[in-house]
């Protein structure tokens, strides 16, 4: 009698208690960009998850919902998922969603330095021709254009990268972009890699932005230029949110 009053009491005090924290299993935009499906694994006991916004530490609450995935449309840079249960609750990994970004100084093709610009965990200068960093290849410099390498995939490799310029709100593939784009000095350049189904705004492309702030022309000679720029590359497929 003893062992199964013990017993009672330890099933008594685990009960509401949650097992584990919300995993978050995927983060991608909406068909719009403009949006952020976020889903995670279903944790028992858990009565409901709730969204919540981060803004200077502070948490904003969103939506609460006892489904595992949810569509937030009010943009911050980071997001927690809390789930809860009678006794207890327990809260996901924080969600960043803030572009990558660099000011870099990138040289015209041809001119022996490097007029290539990549990404892999952050986004650096590279040698466009260096098979070895062609599926890390967002674009190419060449003279006062932005090419696509896959324009030139002999030289550059297979990636599918398309421009347009804008002010105001970002636009949202596919219409207007073009695989090349002529730039000047204080341009705003949209960015769509175009990792999916080739010319379809999908769930695995990305989104990025070129600000064009100066311009040395050296001796006005293709090769001499070096054109001083910031890029932004979307930490999320699909979205635009942070890019304007």
């Amino acid at each position: 009698m003893r062992r199964l009053i013990y017993l009672l009491v330890l099933v008594s005090c685990g009960g509401g208690m949650l097992p584990s924290n919300p995993k978050i299993t995927e983060v991608y935009g909406s068909e719009d960009a403009n949006g952020i499906y976020v889903h995670w694994y279903s944790i028992e006991g858990a009565d409901s998850f709730v969204v919540f916004g981060i803004d200077s530490s502070v948490l904003h609450r969103i939506t609460s919902t006892s489904d595992t995935s949810v569509l937030i449309r009010r943009p911050y840079k980071n997001y927690l998922v809390y789930a809860y249960a009678p006794s207890d609750s327990r809260a996901s990994d924080t969600i960043n969603i803030e572009p990558y970004s660099s000011d870099l100084e990138v040289f015209s093709y041809g001119s022996g330095n490097f007029s290539g610009v990549c990404f892999a965990d952050s986004l650096y200068l590279c040698n466009p021709e260096d098979g070895d960093e062609q599926p890390k290849l967002l674009f190419v410099l060449d003279s006062l254009k932005l090419i696509s390498p896959s324009e030139n995939s002999d030289k550059f490799g297979q990636r599918i990268t398309q421009f347009k310029p804008f002010t105001g709100s970002f636009p949202v593939p596919p219409n207007g972009y073009t695989r090349s784009m002529s730039i000047n000095i204080g341009d705003t350049v949209a960015l769509w890699i175009d990792l999916g189904i080739e010319n379809e705004f999908d769930k695995v492309d990305i989104l990025g932005k070129i600000t064009v702030d100066s311009i040395l022309f050296g001796d006005y000679t293709r090769d001499s230029i070096k054109v001083y720029m910031s890029v932004w590359y979307h930490r999320i497929s699909r979205l635009k949110w942070l890019l304007y």
